[in-house]
Formats: structure tokens, sequence, C-alpha cells
């Protein structure tokens, strides 16, 4: 457990399920496109706590008074073996409560992956993002992340930033 002004970070526990998947269908603005919004329905089909303990090495949740608002969570670089971290992380997920954006949420899940991931070992953290989460790419930039690269893609900018967690 973490605290960051007023925000506790924890682990995720399988009695969070329904909170994290209310969460996540509150984020955002509408999908850009039909793959897009596709990809989000796939998405919330796998916020289950059996598909979180499977397919992440880590995931966190962030807490105000007792609610959660926000999530991310990160994989090991090997696809086929996403619970193993070696040099770097992946971070995947990152969502917060509208109600609760701009007021240290994300960032206190941000610390908290990047304290765990340097913990066992990983030297790099990397995540994807587009060009339409203006706010997320601020956000990354300040937590020290460089872009990496740019895709096009379906109508769509992918960004790939990369940040050292040494």
């Amino acid at each position: 457990i973490n605290k960051w002004m007023d925000v506790t970070t924890r682990l995720f526990e399988p009695r969070d399920e329904a909170e994290v998947r209310r969460v996540f269908a509150q984020e955002g603005a509408p999908a850009a496109t039909p793959a897009a919004q596709a990809h989000r329905t796939k998405a919330l089909e796998w916020l289950t706590a059996e598909d979180i303990a499977q397919w992440y090495a880590r995931f966190f949740v962030a807490e105000r008074g007792g609610e959660i608002v926000g999530f991310v969570g990160a994989r090991g670089d090997d696809e086929r073996s996403p619970r193993t971290v070696g040099d770097s992380v992946e971070v995947l997920r990152l969502c917060v409560s509208p109600a609760h954006r701009r007021r240290g949420v994300a960032t206190a899940l941000m610390r908290a992956l990047h304290g765990w991931a340097a913990g066992v070992g990983a030297r790099v953290a990397a995540l994807t993002t587009t060009t339409r989460h203006a706010a997320a790419v601020g956000l990354y930039e300040r937590l020290g992340y460089e872009l990496a690269s740019t895709t096009p893609r379906s109508g769509i900018t992918l960004l790939r930033f990369r940040r050292s967690l040494r």
C-alpha cells in the first residue's frame, strides 16, 4: 500500500473487479472508429479477476475515500509469459474516473507501478497511447517518458513512449 497526497494505491484483489469495470466503463470520449469501439468492448470483457491474474504481472488500484477511482496494469516484455518481468515492463490500461482526473490519481498509480517494476529489476517502462489522449501524453512526459515512435493506424496515430526506471 502506497499513499500519494490523498490517494492510496494497492494491489488489485478479486473483490475489486466490479469497481474496476465501473471505472473503465465511465472512461473517456467515444471511440474514434468502429474498430476502436470494438477494442474497448473487448477490453471491458477482459477486465475480470481471472484475466487480470493471468495476463498482468501486477495490477494496481487507486482509492480515494475508500472508493476505487483508478487502476493501471503492467506485464513483462514476453507476451507468452506476461507475468514474468525481464528488462522492461509494459504499462497497460491506465484509467482514472472522470470525476477524479487531474487530482494526482494517475501520478500515484504510475509511481506505484514504477517503484514495483524497478524493485523487480526492470530497467525500462514502455507504453502506447494515441494522439487523442492529449492529457495522458502530458502526464507521461511529466513522468519522464520520451516519445520513441509513432505509427499511423486506422485513422489514429499510436504513440510509443519509454522511460528509464534507473
